[in-house]
């Protein structure tokens, strides 16, 4: 029957539903992922630099907050998928949190390439000059620390997936890891106090007093210390809140069963188990004996 044929350009073959990799999507990926952790390395590297050169070298570190700038614009490019997914999906303690630092991580960034604009001397020296130095140094003051404080809270809210790859091995490996962390954080609660960077993130001095007896490479271990112990606090929030949305959702998950099976003695479910509806009943078979369903027989009663 040539009616009953279909013609050849409607006939669509199904997908493959087993298909090797493309190799070269592989390679963009793995590229990809080597390319995120050298600017995630390269922005951890100059931040502590910028903070250890503040006061002390002026023309370098102009040029490391340029480069600083330029890695965080790399940054976004790199992670856009975050900003076209902001207002998308369900809203978690963790993500809330996240969302909460990366947007005021934005913003400091933001108010630090605005007021270099006013206090740059080489870096952008051969702009016109721009009137608001009194607010320019307020600006940049506030944002230098609270940008080190949210970018090192910005890592520890990362560390989930580091920690699951030292979590999985087993020996000694771990155990030394484990004690070199808890050093560095030790050494980072000690470096905070020394370096009063409360003062400075609550803004209580307008000016950085610092100590020219301390060489710099002792001052940026400093700061990558107290760097290291916000990454820690912060991974250590994130997985509390993680633990604690699993243990809500596994006991909501147990609810759920008990509501089926009428065990569940909380908000207002049944407290005793229904009764079948296809039973024979007590007042019209009584004295009679029950009879037995097998299970092909006995129809299938729905769920609460």
């Amino acid at each position: 029957m040539t009616g009953s044929r279909k013609p050849q350009a409607a006939i669509r073959t199904a997908p493959k539903r087993f298909s090797m990799p493309d190799k070269r999507r592989c390679g963009r990926s793995e590229a990809r992922r080597v390319l995120k952790v050298a600017v995630d390395l390269g922005l951890a590297g100059v931040f502590v630099a910028l903070m250890a050169t503040a006061t002390v070298e002026e023309f370098a570190h102009e040029w490391l907050g340029m480069a600083a700038f330029a890695l965080f614009v790399v940054h976004q490019a790199l992670n856009r998928r975050w900003w076209a997914h902001l207002f998308k999906g369900r809203y978690n303690a963790v993500r809330m949190l996240t969302t909460i630092v990366n947007l005021c991580l934005a913003l400091c960034m933001i108010g630090q390439a605005a007021s270099c604009l006013v206090l740059s001397k080489y870096a952008l020296g051969w702009l016109p000059a721009f009137d608001g130095a009194w607010w320019a140094r307020i600006v940049h003051m506030a944002g230098s620390y609270w940008a080190f404080a949210l970018a090192s809270v910005h890592a520890g809210l990362h560390f989930s997936g580091a920690s699951l790859a030292f979590r999985r091995r087993s020996g000694a490996i771990t155990w030394i890891v484990r004690a070199a962390a808890v050093v560095v954080a030790c050494a980072g609660a000690w470096s905070f106090v020394q370096l009063d960077l409360a003062t400075y993130l609550l803004m209580r001095s307008q000016f950085v007093f610092v100590d020219p007896t301390v060489p710099p490479l002792l001052t940026a271990a400093r700061y990558a210390s107290t760097g290291f112990l916000l990454a820690a606090l912060a991974h250590g929030a994130a997985t509390l809140l993680r633990t604690i949305a699993r243990k809500h959702t596994q006991s909501n998950c147990e609810d759920d069963e008990k509501h089926v099976s009428g065990e569940c003695k909380r908000g207002g479910f049944p407290t005793r188990r229904p009764k079948n509806p296809y039973a024979p009943s007590t007042r019209a078979n009584a004295g009679k004996p029950e009879r037995s369903y097998s299970k092909e027989q006995q129809p299938r009663r729905k769920d609460l």
